[in-house]
């Protein structure tokens, strides 16, 4: 017990410590100075690719949102998952995955994106590609839309099999936005449009977007016929509307 204590004041006096240096830097300027170097290093590193329009001038990256960026490199999420003989990823490693998740191939994809972005890397680059086909060979048409359908029940908020996830959804339309974006031969156009008008299918007719009344909506990430509401899905179905709105220059189907 009295070891126990000493490591934990000890770790304490240790943060408190690291707390103090980080805000005497701050003070200092020594922090903002290595912020703007790190922008003035990142801005150099792609005027070549905006000169060869990789991206336009006037989208830069400011226009795409960078989920869970705090995994630098894709073998930082890769510790965490469970892949297939194909380097697909199929789940969390904690959740003992079956099946592939889409949700996760997603997030794999946008992650190898933007480390491609940061790098340059092709490896990156390829493995992205690779998550865009396998996305491709697994949604399913419906009503006009394409979805990536789950078989499982999900007994937490009710929802039963099929169904599909507004969170999911918005992910893959985020993915293919920056295929399209990269692709110098096939236009991905038409499958963006399939994607996002999935969000706008209503869940009494089996989709996920809910009327709330008063001019309110919601796209759910958990469709069932009592509302779960979750925020999570919610941010990111935003998030991928915008990018779909100033992408394409379209507000509404």
């Amino acid at each position: 017990m009295i070891q126990k204590s000493i490591n934990y004041y000890r770790r304490t006096i240790w943060l408190k410590f690291n707390a103090k240096i980080c805000f005497l830097l701050n003070l200092i300027g020594i922090l903002s100075w290595l912020q703007k170097q790190r922008k003035k290093e990142y801005l150099e590193r792609y005027t070549e690719e905006f000169a060869n329009s990789l991206f336009e001038p006037s989208v830069k990256f400011g226009f795409f949102y960078t989920p869970y960026a705090y995994f630098y490199e894709p073998i930082d999420l890769g510790k965490h998952l469970v892949f297939d003989q194909e380097g697909i990823p199929m789940g969390r490693s904690d959740t003992f995955p079956q099946n592939h998740n889409p949700l996760i191939v997603c997030f794999y994809a946008l992650l190898c994106f933007n480390h491609y972005m940061e790098s340059a890397s092709k490896e990156s680059l390829d493995t992205f590609h690779r998550m865009v086909k396998f996305l491709k060979n697994i949604m399913e048409e419906k009503e006009n839309c394409l979805l990536f359908i789950y078989r499982d029940d999900y007994h937490k908020h009710k929802t039963t099999a099929p169904w599909y996830s507004g969170l999911t959804q918005s992910l893959a339309l985020s993915v293919f936005i920056r295929a399209d974006k990269l692709s110098e031969n096939e236009s991905l156009n038409s499958i963006i449009e399939k994607i996002y008008r999935s969000l706008w299918l209503p869940v009494e007719s089996g989709g996920v977007f809910r009327d709330l009344g008063q001019g309110r909506t919601w796209v759910e990430e958990y469709p069932s016929t009592q509302k779960s509401m979750v925020l999570n899905g919610f941010l990111f179905c935003l998030i991928a509307n915008y990018e779909y709105i100033f992408y394409t220059g379209k507000n509404k189907l």
